[in-house]
């Protein structure tokens, strides 16, 4: 019973897991080229998309953004191509001083997929563990049925495959 709960309560927490992405934008930081400081903005979309913002002295925004499918550059305003350029440029040195590379940032997904790959796993490996420990150690001389057996094993399948999932 408890572990029949625990495997639902799982399924929920995950399939809610699987949904957030972190959409947190770093503080501004201020870089200077030839001269003018300007404040960029990163802020992480979700996948593996992301959006900088280049705020330079005269109050002008220079947008760049880019997703899984494309590079979308927007220039606010009527910015010139010198200032454009700055733009771009204070992007790639905020690239290099303050974050780490796009391909190979490091993120391993959710790390609560280690706790479901885990339960999933015991679930799949012993089934009549998983049995005693929910109810039979209540029971004197009590065998569980091929069923409860059967559905542990299906149910550490299912956690096992969500935790990994969210491990991607």
């Amino acid at each position: 019973m408890i572990f029949r709960f625990l495997i639902t309560m799982m399924l929920i927490i995950s399939g809610l897991l699987l949904f957030i992405e972190d959409v947190s934008a770093n503080d501004g930081k201020e870089i200077s080229i030839n001269g003018e400081t300007m404040d960029v903005h990163f802020t992480k979309l979700s996948g593996d998309g992301y959006q900088y913002e280049v705020i330079l002295e005269d109050g002008q925004t220079y947008f760049y953004e880019e997703n899984e499918e494309k590079n979308l550059i927007i220039d606010s305003g009527t910015l010139t191509d010198e200032e454009s350029r700055m733009a771009r440029e204070a992007i790639y040195k905020y690239e290099n001083q303050y974050r780490e590379p796009a391909e190979g940032n490091g993120d391993s997904g959710n790390p609560a997929g280690i706790f479901f790959v885990a339960i999933g796993a015991f679930l799949l490996i012993s089934p009549r563990t998983a049995w005693y420990l929910e109810i039979g150690w209540k029971l004197r001389d009590a065998e569980p049925s091929e069923l409860v057996l059967i559905a542990n094993r299906v149910g550490g399948g299912i956690a096992a495959v969500i935790g990994i999932l969210a491990l991607l």
